[in-house]
């Protein structure tokens, strides 16, 4: 995870290769893109979208859940040619490279689709990925009826630290957003376990990926990690998200109020205002990733979509993020 980006991940990048998923450890995470552009510094405050280079993706390690919600209806995406077909759960995609469509400096940052398979057991039956880029993917998956705890979170992963392989600051952006459409299986079975998600992985200076920051968009069956805090986010958009935390704040969870098969979120709002609450022991970003926490899909072959995702970046004065 070294280097700096910030990307915008564009509909259909073509690409053909192979990339292994990498082993995270408690200090690493998730990462992907497409279609996206790298600023390099300094440079003046302006907009611009940012693309990765090369670098292997990582398995992130997300908790375990329980029950809530039911998620919103929406057609997954059919009649497509993939470039990249990944049925094995250790195979990621593109089959070589990355999805970055311009490199502009820097080096070793990250833009996949990966399975991450991290929590693998015997209930995860089957689970293949089809990609053309970071925002046209999906993963048809077979998980035990019953299975409660999450074995693979299949996502879109973005890496993002700066040169000296840190976290970048959270001032260093004057806007930070994103946003997305996926879709769940639109009809459930009695058992359904998942939800769609962001994972964003933050740390501080030297001390990389060291809280877990995860917005759920739209949920069936879940309960995150830790306990309800009874305060909540309302975004810029009037959007409302409950805030859950464990001890320590280590994983921070938003949960949408209600759930949406698309929308955006204005990610320097929020981690200004969580940190400004004392959410946040970090003060930048190393990763965002968009995809799904899969626990069960009721012993059936399911798919799972995204359809668009993008992640936006608007560098402060005489910064480089």
């Amino acid at each position: 995870m070294k280097n700096k980006l910030i990307m915008m991940v564009a509909a259909l990048a073509v690409a053909t290769g192979m990339v292994t998923a990498g082993v995270m450890m408690s200090d690493a995470s998730p990462s992907q893109s497409s279609g996206q552009f790298i600023v390099t510094s300094p440079i003046p405050a302006g907009t611009y979208n940012l693309v990765p280079v090369a670098a292997s993706p990582s398995v992130s390690p997300s908790p375990s859940r329980t029950s809530t919600p039911s998620p919103t209806a929406s057609p997954t995406v059919s009649s497509v040619v993939w470039s990249c077909v990944r049925s094995s759960i250790t195979q990621n995609c593109p089959v070589s490279g990355t999805y970055d469509s311009s490199i502009n400096g820097g080096g070793n940052q990250a833009a996949y689709v990966i399975q991450d398979a991290w929590n693998d057991n015997s209930s995860l039956e089957s689970q293949v990925l089809s990609a053309n880029s970071m925002s046209q993917w999906q993963v048809t998956a077979k998980l035990a009826s019953g299975n409660k705890a999450v074995l693979s979170y299949p996502d879109s992963q973005d890496t993002i630290t700066d040169t000296s392989d840190q976290p970048v600051l959270f001032s260093d952006f004057s806007a930070l957003t994103t946003s997305y459409t996926s879709a769940l299986p639109s009809s459930p079975g009695a058992t359904d376990d998942y939800e769609a998600a962001y994972d964003i992985w933050l740390g501080e200076g030297d001390s990389n990926y060291s809280q877990e920051l995860m917005i759920w968009t739209d949920n069936h069956g879940q309960r995150p990690a830790g306990n309800d805090t009874g305060k909540a986010w309302t975004g810029p958009d009037g959007t409302i998200y409950e805030i859950w935390a464990n001890s320590g704040n280590t994983t921070v969870t938003l949960v949408r109020q209600a759930n949406a098969n698309s929308g955006n979120v204005n990610l320097l709002s929020l981690v200004n205002w969580l940190q400004a609450n004392g959410y946040l022991t970090t003060n930048g970003i190393n990763q965002v990733d968009y995809g799904f926490e899969l626990c069960s899909t009721s012993g059936v072959s399911e798919t799972f979509s995204v359809t668009a995702y993008s992640l936006d970046a608007t560098c402060a004065s005489g910064k480089a993020c």
